[in-house]
């Protein structure tokens, strides 16, 4: 009995290890489902960077930036809304088009919001500050643990 359930644990394990594997290959890929447009076109974007859940999806014609960032769950506490990149294949040529959030949130016209097309890459950058400050934290624990072990083996 317990070399049958060993091996469903090891089967489990084995078939886990491989769904995770094929995901880090195949990547987050999202569908967007609404019952009420059956007939909808939808067209395929990607978001990286610092949002909630980065990933390729697919979403109805006509999305805005601020619909896609909210289908990826909104950007992180560490994003720089104020400097997100489209990126944009049009006639065979890359456009890169810098959009500030921040100011159309604030005060800009809704007009003014990017509408996605097919294909299109959204990049939302990190805030310096926030990754100093994680880098400074990290060092500040790292030097804990030197002088945790330098008191302890080194001193003796």
């Amino acid at each position: 009995m317990q070399r049958v359930s060993a091996s469903i644990g090891l089967a489990l394990l084995l078939w886990s290890g491989l769904a995770w594997a094929q995901e880090l290959q195949r990547g987050a890929q999202y569908y967007i489902s609404r019952k009420e447009a059956i007939d909808e076109l939808l067209i395929r974007v990607n978001v990286w960077g610092y949002v909630a859940k980065p990933g390729q999806y697919l979403v109805p014609d006509n999305t805005d930036l601020i619909s896609l960032l909210s289908y990826a769950g909104g950007p992180t506490e560490d994003a720089r809304i104020d400097a997100i990149r489209l990126i944009r294949t049009v006639e065979g040529k890359r456009q890169v088009t810098e959009v500030d959030l921040r100011e159309l949130l604030e005060g800009g016209s809704l007009e003014e919001i990017p509408v996605l097309m097919p294909g299109d890459t959204v990049i939302v950058p990190g805030n310096l500050y926030r990754l100093i400050s994680r880098a400074v934290s990290i060092v500040s624990q790292l030097a804990i643990v030197a002088n945790v072990y330098y008191l302890f083996f080194v001193r003796r």
